[in-house]
């Protein structure tokens, strides 16, 4: 088994990124708006999330955080095409 995770980078680190599991992280060039989300578009990163799904060959979505704009296009995304998703809110207030 693998395991293939999309974020948002802080820094400018884009591109892909191999870790030890085997674990792929994909570091996303989507600019913050404020307190460090994304803006929410649900068009703009479509293609690149898209791509990475079916890329990896991905057969289930798992976002976290009600705050992340990424993971709530993220399951929309999935929904699109007919992947199942889990989301975990582990952030409240």
């Amino acid at each position: 088994p693998s395991a293939t995770t999309a974020k948002r980078c802080k820094s400018k680190r884009t591109g892909v990124r191999y870790l030890p599991g085997p674990i792929k992280v994909y570091y996303c060039p989507i600019l913050p708006m404020t307190d460090e989300d994304a803006y929410p578009s649900f068009t703009a990163t479509l293609p690149l999330f898209r791509w990475i799904l079916i890329r990896e060959g991905i057969n289930l979505v798992h976002a976290h955080q009600a705050t992340s704009t990424m993971a709530n296009e993220a399951v929309v995304y999935a929904a699109e095409l007919g992947l199942p998703s889990v989301y975990t809110d582990h952030s409240l207030f």
